[in-house]
Parts: structure tokens; sequence; C-alpha cells
């Protein structure tokens, strides 16, 4: 059942690769100029490096998720 499901029953591999197939989508989007003079730290980033965001947004969410599960986790796989 899915409510009993938790990180360790999901192959670690295929994980990895729609993680991987996403952040490439969301890569693919950034243009160069959102990333000349480091655009996407400036006042205006959300203009000017709307992609760049997105990704680093989505490596932040994921990283976040998946340390939360991590260290919630009861039981321990070897």
């Amino acid at each position: 059942a899915l409510d009993k499901m938790t990180v360790l029953d999901i192959d670690s591999t295929k994980l990895a690769r729609q993680i991987t197939i996403k952040t490439w989508e969301i890569y693919c989007l950034i243009q160069p100029n959102e990333l000349f003079n480091q655009a996407w730290m400036k006042k205006d980033a959300d203009k000017t490096s709307p992609n760049a965001l997105n990704l680093i947004k989505f490596f932040n969410n994921i990283s976040s998720a998946i340390a939360c599960i991590i260290v919630s986790e009861p039981r321990v796989r070897k």
C-alpha cells in the first residue's frame, strides 16, 4: 500500500534517473544571459534569471526532502 511506502521501497536507480530527467529539463531552459555576471544573485533575478532560479529551487527542494526522509527513516538497510 502506498500509505506504508517509504523511500527505502523505491529503487534508488529509478529515483536517481527521474530526478536527473527533471533536472535536465529545467537546466535546458536556462539561457546564457541568465548566468552572466551572476545575474541569478541580483535583485531582479526573478526577471533576468528565472530558469536558473528554478533549477536552484528544485535542487534545494529535492535536497531538503531527501535529507528529511533519510533522518526520519526508522528502518536501516545495509
